[in-house]
């Protein structure tokens, strides 16, 4: 952290300024964000701490002006609602030797600084040196985010020849509506958060203060949605498969390019940050191996298997058949998937057209080949 110690205590005896975090906006250095945290310390006891989002165009541009302060030409740095302005002055009468800090809170801009004190140029100095390190410092943190795939054993599997994706699941209900239907038919997966904007345009600061704003989410659905979030817009990628599970059926598909639908951005709707996707197939959950039953049932939230499968793998977990490396499920018994097919062939007569469409796309997928391997007669 960098700090600024007072020379003449006025207050305090000195000013922190920790830089918490950096976020890319991928639009260049110009928009790119810094989450920071200012805190007063007095004699006797901590009094006063916040947190909030700058620029790093503002902030940089703060630095420089440090670095090159002269005598009536103030280094401001102004902030959001929620966070503090920062105004550093040359002393005026000894303007080669000492600076004024003020830091006043940015809701009561008018009422006066909440605090100033006087520091040494050396001081100065040396707060600047430790900003910029700290910056830096998260910077090289945020490009290995702990958010990026497992490139390496996908990178590992796809030298060997074969095709390598990461599994995710998500579920149909955006808001409180189950828009299934509207994800088949128009091809699309999204996750409810409307009232941001492009997601690809802002940082997660943003997007978590615009949320909170809404109203929307206690403050553990919006941790929950924000990791989400990050999981839909910076982990998935073009190529990766998605399961999502309506019901007893699931539906699996290949994911595109996110994008955003800005008419859809209203709390109502919600369905504004979209995955477009390739819909592969459906079937019932219990034809699944064990270990993707237990996967797409381990919450209603979004989720990543934390391994790449191939797609010789996810055929036989999605065929309920062995032979996965690393897949210690049970296969299930020719007399259980007899019975899911007897089920199936049931559905087949209800009076519901969507149901009895999907129960025959089950079964003839599972006659095409997902099947091979099992006594035929089950079929019959």
């Amino acid at each position: 952290m960098a700090i600024l110690v007072s020379h003449d205590a006025q207050k305090v005896d000195r000013f922190e300024l920790r830089v918490l975090d950096y976020f890319s906006n991928r639009e260049g250095e110009e928009n790119d964000s810094i989450l920071v945290r200012g805190e007063i310390t007095s004699i006797i006891a901590p009094v006063w701490s916040v947190e909030c989002v700058w620029l790093h165009s503002y902030f940089d541009r703060l630095l420089d002006s440090i670095d090159g302060l002269e005598a009536h030409q103030p280094a401001t740095l102004s902030a959001t609602e929620e966070g503090f302005i920062v105004q550093i002055v040359p002393h005026p009468e000894l303007p080669s030797e000492r600076v004024h800090v003020s830091c006043t809170l940015a809701r009561s801009f008018g009422s006066g600084p909440l605090l100033w004190f006087v520091a040494t140029m050396e001081q100065l100095r040396l707060f600047t040196q430790e900003l910029r390190e700290e910056i830096r410092n998260a910077q090289s943190e945020e490009r290995e985010s702990m958010y990026k795939p497992p490139q390496r054993e996908k990178l590992a599997l796809e030298q060997e020849g074969e095709r390598s994706m990461q599994l995710f699941r998500m579920q149909p209900l955006v808001g409180q509506a189950n828009r299934m239907k509207d994800f088949r038919e128009d091809c699309f997966v999204c996750l409810y958060a409307p009232g941001i904007g492009d997601l690809e345009r802002h940082a997660a600061p943003v997007w978590r203060q615009r949320l909170a704003e809404s109203g929307m989410f206690t403050a553990y659905e919006l941790d929950m949605r924000i990791k989400e979030l990050q999981l839909f817009v910076d982990v998935m990628q073009d190529g990766d498969y998605v399961l999502v599970a309506d019901g007893e059926y699931v539906h699996v598909g290949d994911l595109g390019d996110y994008y955003y639908v800005d008419s859809a951005d209203r709390a109502e709707d919600g369905s504004c940050h979209r995955r477009g996707v390739t819909w592969l197939r459906t079937l019932p959950i219990g034809m699944m191996v064990q270990s993707l039953q237990e996967f797409i049932a381990a919450g209603p939230s979004m989720g990543r298997l934390e391994m790449t499968v191939t797609e010789l793998q996810l055929e036989q977990w999605l065929s309920g058949r062995p032979g996965a490396e690393g897949d210690t499920a049970n296969p299930l018994d020719e007399a259980t998937i007899a019975e899911a097919i007897a089920i199936l062939k049931q559905a087949m007569q209800g009076p519901d057209a969507e149901r009895r469409e999907r129960a025959a796309i089950a079964l003839l997928q599972y006659a095409s080949g997902l099947g091979a391997g099992t006594n035929p007669s089950v079929l019959k």
